[in-house]
């Protein structure tokens, strides 16, 4: 069985719990005894020295009793605080700062509009005129406030230092030893000395002597045995506190620093404190997650940093994950206090905006989550302000935005898995500007060094390909809406050709241009933007001999846009002939390349066929004559580059296939019989357009293709077209680009053809 850390603390707490109780149970039947039976009844007969002792118990009983109930209202307010030595600003420049703001002379600026301040506070002065004021500051590093905080009010007027909540909480504390102690030695004293009853006259009768010692051996035993349980109650605790170091080892063990010891010394006493004043199982239920929703959740600033400060480290420990999201998650408030958290932008409290965007991280992770996220309305426009670099002014520390932007990006990552989210986004005032900016790199190579702004680069980069990968209407509108920003492309080419030594960064803005290359009204703009066609280009054709990894990753995805530009477009077309040894350059790649890379050259040049020139087309037919023979050994996708092109190649080849003319027949015919598929859509309908095109090219392939039933084959064919065949292009399993010839008109034709009779 695992057990969560605090679970040490809370056992602990039970166990205090039931001696304090026992104890606490003791004394008030001691005071009941003494108070009913001794004082009341025996008052006359009892010596004036037990009738003091007596008394004095039950001074001390109620001492202890008082003191411990309010030791621990003074043990909450001193355990309440956060060591920030290392969290917000030293206290010498505290001390700085406060002087320059207390030596700022009051000034009036004439026509100045206040801005409204980050908790979203009005602006109520005039517009004619006015008065600034220096900011109060306060030394805990929060703003001042309209009440008072136990750590500064004066309980005692002059004598606060020597009043405060620790000193109170630790007198308290010697009273209840004190008071313990006296009844022990009180109480051992009277038992083993007896001499309980007045010396009198005969006239005392036996029976109250003995009524009166037994009361008084009841009382005194009580009370014994009360203290007794008091004190080994106390020895417990401190030996768990000090000599087992229990909240040190706690706070090791859920991973929270020296910081946070207090914190977790309150949650101990106010487990305990539940304990006593409720049934003592209700600390059984209490647990570090929810003492720090609840911390969030108040209005105290040392108490938010606290609970957000133990939250950001609770939420990343994987044994209790799972759990530590589902309270935070379907705790009510606590997403919406966090989004308010991470807008604050306040020199003092960033330490609380930085803990709050990686608990919303860890937070949207799940799915649920991430939908009550999207529910909270300005949602999208909080997690903006953190990709906001805002720098801080002379008077302040620097503070590195770079984290609070990888948490707002990684955010806003997950939360696009959705296609919902993605319009969301997208709509969101300015977001898609300030995505776009931080991937321009010009002039910032060097900052790539730094693994931050090339972490956010990387993230960026990962979120503008989630965003124009979203399918449907939606998804083009988004897709055009990015390309509207004049930077958008600019940008992505700089990122292709200054990014040489980080292919995951070049893979990336790769990918963003094929997806936005899928839309017809863009990819004319994409081979508009000068140096990106080029670049697409010189990634794709570059000699490599390394025929897998992340470089040659990228140069298929290259060649994958490239292909997307154009496609069906004479303009984006006569861009990449205009390129120096362009076809040079594919047929090599064509002949000697890896089966993917040829693949992918073989349909660039099956696109820009149309727009050759007739000796171009001579050229490469004459250069790629072998592509008949090697259709009747290619597979997969080369096999489908390669019936393509030689479908175009064919009607001006010189020379159509001497040897090998019966194998080309019969894999043809077999490839009638694939159904088209997402996988391979264009297989079947080049298959037919290459038989087509070898028909009316040489009589002997019509001849050949109806002994081997070609007719029969085509007219089966006619009833199992589907959409499919008819697209060159799919977002997910909606087509995007439809082929220029349906599938019906182009099997029409082949059976036309096969029905002639050729010599």
């Amino acid at each position: 069985m695992i057990l969560a850390p605090e679970q040490e603390l809370t056992i602990v707490a039970l166990r205090l719990a039931i001696l304090e109780k026992a104890a606490t149970g003791l004394g008030v039947l001691a005071f009941v005894w003494a108070t009913v039976v001794l004082l009341g009844g025996f008052v006359t007969n009892i010596k004036p020295f037990d009738f003091w002792v007596v008394s004095a118990l039950l001074l001390t009983e109620g001492t202890r009793v008082f003191s411990r109930s309010h030791e621990l209202e003074w043990q909450h307010a001193a355990g309440g605080s956060v060591r920030l030595h290392s969290k917000l600003k030293s206290a010498s420049s505290n001390t700085l700062l406060a002087i320059r703001s207390a030596l700022s002379n009051i000034h009036v600026i004439p026509g100045e509009q206040q801005q409204s301040s980050d908790r979203g506070d009005e602006s109520f002065a005039s517009d004619a005129c006015r008065l600034r004021v220096p900011a109060p500051v306060n030394f805990d590093g929060f703003h001042v406030k309209r009440t008072w905080s136990w750590n500064t009010v004066p309980l005692v007027p002059y004598s606060h230092r020597y009043f405060s909540a620790r000193r109170i909480s630790f007198i308290l504390h010697v009273l209840q030893l004190a008071s313990a102690v006296v009844t022990i030695g009180f109480s051992l004293a009277r038992l083993i000395q007896q001499d309980y009853v007045i010396s009198r006259s005969s006239s005392s009768s036996n029976q109250v002597r003995t009524n009166l010692g037994s009361g008084l051996n009841i009382f005194y035993s009580l009370s014994l045995v009360e203290a007794s349980i008091f004190l080994a109650e106390r020895a417990y605790l401190e030996y768990n506190l000090r000599m087992k170091e229990l909240l040190v080892k706690v706070a090791r063990k859920s991973q929270l620093g020296e910081d946070l010891l207090d914190f977790i010394r309150q949650f101990f006493y106010d487990v305990y404190s539940k304990c006593l004043k409720e049934s003592i199982f209700v600390g059984l239920n209490l647990d570090l997650v929810t003492y720090s929703i609840a911390k969030i959740q108040s209005n105290s600033g040392n108490e938010q940093l606290g609970g957000v400060l133990m939250l950001s480290t609770l939420i990343t420990q994987e044994q209790f994950l799972e759990d530590t999201l589902r309270t935070v998650g379907t705790t009510p408030g606590v997403t919406e206090r966090l989004l308010e958290m991470i807008t604050w932008r306040n020199r003092q409290e960033k330490e609380i905006r930085r803990s709050a965007s990686k608990i919303l991280c860890q937070l949207v992770i799940h799915k649920s989550n991430s939908f009550r996220v999207m529910a909270i309305a300005g949602a999208l426009e909080g997690i903006l302000t953190l990709l906001l670099d805002e720098g801080d002014s002379d008077e302040e520390l620097e503070f590195d935005n770079s984290e609070l932007t990888l948490h707002g990006l990684r955010m806003l990552k997950t939360l696009a898995k959705d296609d919902k989210n993605c319009v969301q986004i997208g709509n969101t005032r300015g977001l898609l500007s300030i995505l776009v900016a931080n991937i321009e790199i010009k002039g910032r190579e060097k900052a790539l060094g730094q693994k931050s702004q090339k972490k956010i680069l990387k993230k960026t980069l990962q979120l503008l390909q989630r965003l124009v990968s979203t399918k449907g209407e939606h998804g083009r509108a988004l897709k055009r809406d990015i390309t509207k920003i004049v930077f958008t492309l600019p940008n992505l080419r700089d990122v292709l050709q200054h990014c040489g030594a980080h292919p995951v960064l070049r893979g990336l803005a790769v990918d963003i241009i094929t997806s936005l290359a899928l839309d017809d009204g863009i990819k004319e703009n994409i081979a508009g933007t000068g140096g990106l066609v080029h670049s697409l280009l010189a990634l794709f054709l570059k000699d490599e001999h390394d025929q897998e990894g992340i470089e040659f990753t990228v140069r298929l995805k290259a060649g994958e846009a490239v292909y997307l530009l154009v496609l069906k477009s004479s303009k984006n077309s006569s861009r990449v002939i205009r390129s120096h040894q362009m076809l040079e350059s594919f047929i090599a790649i064509l002949k000697a390349g890896n089966q993917d890379v040829s693949a992918c050259a073989g349909n660039i040049l099956r696109s820009i066929w149309p727009y050759l020139c007739h000796d171009e087309q001579l050229e490469i037919a004459s250069e790629t004559s072998w592509l008949l023979q090697e259709i009747t050994q290619a597979h997969g996708k080369q096999l489908e580059a390669f019936l393509g092109l030689a479908a175009s190649t064919v009607p001006v080849s010189t020379e159509i296939l001497s040897n090998g003319r019966k194998e080309l027949v019969s894999k043809v015919m077999n490839l009638t019989f694939h159904e088209a598929s997402l996988e391979l859509p264009r297989t079947r309908r080049h298959t037919v357009e290459l038989a087509l095109a070898l028909m009316k090219r040489d009589g002997y392939f019509i001849r050949a293709f109806r002994a081997q039933g070609m007719k029969e084959q085509l007219q089966r064919m006619l009833d199992t077209i589907s959409d499919v065949d008819n697209f060159i292009t799919f977002s997910g399993a909606m087509g995007l680009t439809l082929h220029a010839q349906a599938m019906e008109e182009l099997i029409s034709l082949a059976l036309e053809e096969v029905d002639k009779d050729h010599h």
